[in-house]
């Protein structure tokens, strides 16, 4: 019998097992066994784990969205599953937090047994759903998905993926949602010869504007990648394509971040040589009017199929790139390549897992410990029971020395996919999902959580970017009552403090005075006990940087 589980893998500085968490969906009716996979995860501030994917164990045909959220100690805080209207296949593709601990899940919902709505969620930090909005493309077929999602400073939820029109073809759907829920606007794109196209990837800049990828099918039914920025209006500031040489075969973009000063880098792959239908890993990175930089093409020893899924950019500018690529024996090793910031390649890393077979990538990120940064990739890994394992490798950032490597099989007999990858602060949290072949009446499908430890004390960065430079935002919202969000950016790890005036210049309290890490930091200031007025906050650190900045409490 063969069952899914889900599995979320969670780092906590060394890489020793801390603890397990398992979640055990039960089938029901003539369903012989419960299918869940884990699609995404993400990690908020205080170290809590949010993963979400579908569970299936209703019927043969309807899955539901899963959302769970774990504890730091790797307790079960809640479950919540979504079922659609139509009672058919709904299912989460992307989840992330605000710094309130409200979580957000998007995806796709039934709405009948004919059409697929993308599907937003809200959930309050105690799992109480706040609200659901669908979207669907009128259509006399829909079957519309969202893929990525992205919140900017005010709470404003960005989503991409795509959406079947009524002319039968595929667009991409880009739509901004406010904090309450309410659709402030969507825009469409399906490229310049109204064809097929997918949105992948979508970031929010640090000027407020909106940066999404994917790829569109040109007139010759090749695949183009496509950037395209809007701003927070929703108006399309620029679009550009890319197609390598010209030929009109496979160029898709998955991957997309942007760095302090709104340039953007694009991971995929794109096809070099059209008689021989091999794939290239393929990087680019565009200034933030939409010029093309640079871009760097990757060609594995076996000439065939190499593909880059994650991407992420270190404060000097240079750019990590993880998937797979085809070694000399026609093998799949995990690929990780690194760039400086001209797009010279500086190293390039395979792992080939304990059973020489299949090994891919799918997520990267990097960790800093005592002020030592190394670059981390998980995905799945061939093992010696001829099935996948999830396999967590660390490389050393300057070199790309491998310096640690971590397996885990659910059973010994599974196929362990890891699929996402999240880190903040010190915290990594893995999630995927393991398929089962065993005897068992049950059947039963489990999402597992474990916390990993590796070695000495760590701080781990932001998966998606550590910042070029120190950066003091404007508190959000502002005016307030009585709490507002303060976010900040230090590109190294600092002595830092934040210290509240009132108007007087009295000290009225101490927010932050500690050592932090390298990477993007919220705090949540609580004025309950002011009373109202103008105030100001002070951001200073051990190196120098100075800001302050003015919020005003209303009650």
């Amino acid at each position: 019998m063969k069952t899914t589980i889900i599995l979320i893998l969670l780092l906590i500085s060394t890489g020793y097992t801390q603890w397990n968490s398992i979640y055990t969906p039960t089938p029901e009716g003539d369903l012989p066994f419960a299918v869940a996979k884990g699609n995404s995860n993400t990690v908020d501030l205080n170290g809590n784990c949010y993963v979400t994917g579908f569970v299936n164990e209703f019927s043969w045909s309807s899955k539901d969205i899963v959302t769970i959220k774990y504890n730091s100690s790797g307790d079960t805080a809640w479950v919540r599953t979504y079922n659609g209207s139509a009672n058919a296949d709904d299912e989460g593709t992307a989840v992330t937090t605000d710094a309130l601990g409200n979580v957000y899940v998007t995806g796709y919902a039934s709405v009948t047994f004919k059409y697929y709505d993308v599907i937003l969620l809200k959930y309050s930090a105690d799992g109480s759903l706040l609200w659901a909005k669908t979207y669907g493309i009128t259509g006399s077929y829909r079957e519309d998905r969202a893929l990525s999602i992205s919140l900017d400073e005010f709470c404003n939820i960005y989503i991409t993926g795509y959406g079947t029109g009524s002319d039968g073809g595929k667009d991409i759907i880009i739509s901004k949602y406010d904090k309450d829920g309410y659709r402030k606007w969507t825009r469409l794109e399906d490229g310049a010869y109204n064809y097929n196209a997918e949105g992948h990837g979508i970031v929010v800049d640090r000027s407020g504007n909106i940066c999404i990828t994917g790829f569109v099918q040109t007139q010759y039914n090749g695949d183009d990648i496509i950037v395209n920025k809007y701003n927070s209006s929703g108006l399309l500031i620029w679009s550009t394509t890319y197609n390598n040489n010209n030929y009109n075969e496979e160029d898709k973009a998955w991957g997309i971040v942007v760095d302090e000063t709104d340039n953007i880098y694009i991971s995929g792959h794109t096809t070099i040589n059209s008689s021989m239908q091999n794939t290239d890993a393929l990087t680019l990175k565009l200034n933030s009017s939409g010029t093309l930089l640079w871009e760097a093409v990757y060609n594995g020893t076996g000439n065939e199929e190499d593909r880059a899924w994650g991407i992420v950019v270190d404060t000097d500018g240079s750019i990590f790139i993880g998937g797979y690529t085809t070694a000399a024996d026609f093998n799949q090793n995990y690929l990780t390549v690194k760039y400086d910031s001209e797009g010279s390649q500086q190293w390039v890393a395979e792992y080939n897992g304990t059973g020489n077979g299949e090994d891919y990538a799918n997520a990267i990120g990097i960790v800093v410990n005592n002020g030592i940064k190394s670059i981390v990739v998980t995905g799945a890994s061939w093992g010696t029971e001829y099935n996948h394992d999830y396999a967590t490798v660390k490389y050393d950032i300057t070199t790309g020395e491998q310096t640690n490597a971590s397996r885990f099989s659910m059973t010994g007999y599974s196929d362990d996919i890891a699929t996402d990858l999240a880190i903040l602060d010190n915290v990594v949290c893995i999630t995927g999902y393991s398929e089962l072949i065993f005897e068992n009446s049950s059947g039963n499908s489990s999402i597992v959580t474990q916390n990993l430890n590796w070695g000495t004390s760590s701080e781990l960065s932001s998966l998606v970017n550590i910042p070029v430079n120190f950066s003091l935002n404007q508190n959000y919202p502002n005016p307030f009552n009585p709490t507002t969000t303060i976010d900040f950016s230090l590109p190294n790890s600092a002595l830092v403090k934040m210290v509240i005036y009132d108007i007087l210049g009295k000290q009225v309290d101490v927010l932050i005075n500690q050592n932090l890490s390298s990477g993007r930091h919220k705090i949540t200031f609580n004025a309950a006990k002011l009373s109202s007025g103008i105030y100001f906050y002070e951001l200073t650190t051990s190196d120098g940087f100075r800001s302050v900045k003015k919020m005003n409490l209303i009650k």
